[in-house]
């Protein structure tokens, strides 16, 4: 992903100038809120039919399961993504500068075969 001013997606990363919230930005308390009133329904009347994944991790970890997002983990970094440019990223999600892993060539591949 591009950071250059002409990118018509900027990357902002956390605590430069560009970083503030949108005015339509929900506060944190309120999205807490309509979790618990989405979760509520959900778990009575859904939760075999409809898959938010969310809730999911949320039950996993109730029942004493491991979590089936990495990020929800003590450790995460074991999925790994590999972009079109050959750039190797510790985690999907999270293709940013810090998260850079290395390189991966075609050649590397040919001696995977």
């Amino acid at each position: 992903m591009s950071t250059d001013s002409s990118s018509v997606l900027n990357l902002v990363m956390p605590g430069e100038s560009a970083a503030t919230l949108a005015p339509w930005t929900v506060p944190s308390w309120q999205y807490g809120e309509f979790l618990n009133q989405i979760f509520d329904i959900w778990v009575r009347r859904d939760v075999d039919r409809v898959y938010v994944q969310m809730f999911d991790v949320a039950l996993s970890a109730w029942t004493g399961r491991y979590p089936v997002l990495c990020v929800h983990s003590e450790t995460c970094g074991h999925a790994f993504a590999l972009e079109s440019n050959g750039d190797l990223y510790k985690l999907r999600p999270f293709c940013l500068p810090g998260a850079f892993a290395g390189e991966y060539s075609s050649a590397q591949h040919q001696s995977f075969k």
